[in-house]
């Protein structure tokens, strides 16, 4: 029974992740084009990471903050948004325990990256054929190294530390904002 709650809360929340994400599409192609504005978005994911870690929950996933946290991910299509940082930092406000929420966040960016997979298919075709090995290598490293960041970041999130993450966006942010 707690597996099909939980399955269904992943479909609640990917409803408004798939409406927003494909409402800004666009409008975050050609407004977020600049360093600049990438490195304000880290800076503003670094605060709502500092803030959360303020929280402590205890509370389970419901429909309800399910479609809240829906909707985080579907801003967090904005560059310099941490997708994983928001969501988490967000469930946790909500007064989900963190070793959940943070198992949450990561299962329902298996629908969102699916959908984005997916949209940008309709662009293979402007790919030359003799690049498709390279992006295929850069997919895989891609892959591998998320798979090594959501080790790092499931382990920050038990440890209820997610000032080192905050730090790394906020310096990351700074140095854009002042270098790029």
């Amino acid at each position: 029974f707690e597996h099909k709650k939980y399955l269904w809360s992943i479909i609640f929340a990917s409803i408004p992740t798939a409406i927003i994400g494909l409402s800004l599409e666009y409008y975050v192609a050609t407004t977020f084009k600049s360093t600049l504005s990438v490195g304000y978005a880290l800076i503003l994911t670094s605060f709502i990471l500092i803030i959360s870690d303020r929280f402590n929950g205890n509370g389970n996933i419901t429909v309800g903050k399910s479609l809240i946290l829906g909707i985080i991910q579907g801003i967090a299509v904005i560059p310099g948004i941490s997708r994983s940082g928001s969501t988490i930092a967000c469930g946790v406000m909500l007064g989900i325990k963190r070793e959940d929420i943070a198992e949450f966040s990561f299962l329902m960016s298996v629908p969102a990256i699916i959908g984005a997979t997916i949209l940008q298919f309709r662009n293979v075709s402007d790919i030359p054929v003799n690049d498709l090995v390279i992006y295929g290598a850069g997919m895989l490293a891609a892959f591998i190294s998320g798979l090594i960041a959501i080790g790092f970041m499931l382990l920050f999130v038990r440890n209820a530390k997610m000032k080192f993450f905050a730090l790394y966006c906020l310096l990351a942010g700074i140095f854009t904002v002042v270098f790029l």
